[in-house]
């Protein structure tokens, strides 16, 4: 498993993670909210082309009570909401999500799920971010999440979000 980001350019970077799962099971937990909040963010997602994708944050919730955001973060509500919008889906395959930042500047956010022998693949691809300071926190951002989703998705206990995106973003 590559834990490491793959930076493509000054505005993109990838994450590679392999799951002992089916490409039904991993997509499951992309899509559902229900599953999608344990290890990401919580919000209804409209599975189609131009459909509207909410994304609500609570990393505190996915953290130890006693883990807590760096100071770059700290200051923000616990609860963060962005909106989003599908810009492809071909379920179990991939999807892509337009995503809105509260200062209004957007990125992209490609998702894909490739089977290798017993494994599926998930490559995720977040660009067009504005800035160094945005590619760093969403570095560490991924990390963090992709950490928890593999565990969730295995039946582990998953990492306190906090501590994997500290570790990361120290890295």
């Amino acid at each position: 498993m590559s834990d490491r980001a793959e930076v493509i350019n000054e505005s993109t970077v990838r994450f590679t993670r392999r799951f002992q799962a089916s490409q039904e099971q991993v997509w499951d937990f992309l899509v559902n909210p229900q599953k999608r909040k344990l290890w990401l963010c919580a919000g209804d997602w409209e599975l189609d082309p131009r459909g509207r994708a909410t994304m609500i944050f609570d990393n505190q919730a996915l953290s130890d009570p006693d883990d807590h955001p760096p100071p770059r973060y700290a200051d923000d509500d616990d609860r963060v909401v962005h909106e989003g919008q599908l810009r492809s889906v071909e379920p179990p395959l991939f999807l892509e999500l337009l995503w809105v930042e509260h200062d209004g500047s957007r990125s992209e956010v490609r998702v894909e799920l490739e089977r290798e022998q017993s494994e599926v693949v998930l490559r995720l691809t977040h660009s067009k971010l504005t800035n160094q300071d945005m590619l760093s926190g969403v570095c560490a951002g991924w990390h963090a999440h992709l950490d928890r989703w593999l565990a969730v998705a295995h039946g582990l206990e998953p990492p306190s979000f906090w501590s994997r995106f500290n570790e990361h973003a120290e890295a």
